[in-house]
């Protein structure tokens, strides 16, 4: 993905009140969470594995500064194979 392709998306936050805390939501296979985990310094991440255990759930609340900060972490995530951001 290129900056382009957050367009949108920056735009729906913008109209956020920063800084905040954010809520982010990732679904990988679960050979892939430990990447997933190692984007974020926070304590506060949840996970929910699939019924079939292929895939994991991850939702954490991590403090930001802007919505670049945002975009900055989905980017990363977007790094990881099999990742869908939600």
């Amino acid at each position: 993905m290129n900056d382009s392709d957050y367009d949108g998306f920056r735009e729906r936050l913008k109209d956020h009140h920063w800084p905040s805390f954010f809520m982010f939501k990732f679904v990988v296979p679960m050979s892939k969470k430990e990447e997933i985990f190692n984007i974020f310094s926070s304590p506060s991440i949840s996970t929910r594995p699939s019924k079939t255990g292929k895939y994991v759930g991850i939702t954490s609340h991590v403090f930001v500064t802007s919505e670049e900060d945002v975009i900055n972490i989905y980017k990363q995530a977007a790094k990881v194979d099999g990742v869908i951001l939600l």
